[in-house]
């Protein structure tokens, strides 16, 4: 996901969020079906995450045979030759891409959750409204 477009998810659900006396009939209402739509973008961006994972093993697999198979160096175990695999620009660019997306990921996650709480919420108090109306 491009930042712009994550700014723009953040900033819409903290206005989602911002909740008041005046405005939770329809907040709430939003909040609710708005589920589906958060969750879909948090399925997504999560499939983007696993195949970066995915794509930062393979790559980890070929540096390490790379290296373990180089002549020049004098690395033969595993400890020796992941100094080389990390100080590799193509590594670390993959490790930055996934903690991008991690961060992605763990926000839209927390987006879902908040929903699903608040819509626990909301079906509570209209369980205690009308649990209070048989009475």
């Amino acid at each position: 996901m491009k930042k712009e477009m994550f700014d723009a998810i953040r900033a819409k659900t903290a206005a989602m969020f911002a909740i008041t006396k005046e405005n939770l009939g329809t907040k709430s209402i939003e909040i609710v079906n708005s589920f589906p739509r958060y969750y879909d973008v948090y399925i997504s961006e999560y499939e983007i995450y696993s195949n970066l994972i995915t794509e930062r093993e393979k790559l980890y697999g070929e540096l390490f045979n790379k290296y373990r198979y180089d002549n020049q160096r004098d690395a033969r175990t595993k400890t020796e030759i992941e100094p080389f695999i990390h100080s590799s620009e193509t590594y670390y660019q993959m490790c930055l891409a996934i903690n991008e997306q991690e961060k992605v990921v763990k926000y839209m996650e927390g987006i879902c959750e908040a929903i699903k709480r608040i819509s626990y919420s909301i079906k509570n108090i209209i369980d205690l409204k009308n649990l209070g109306m048989q009475i």
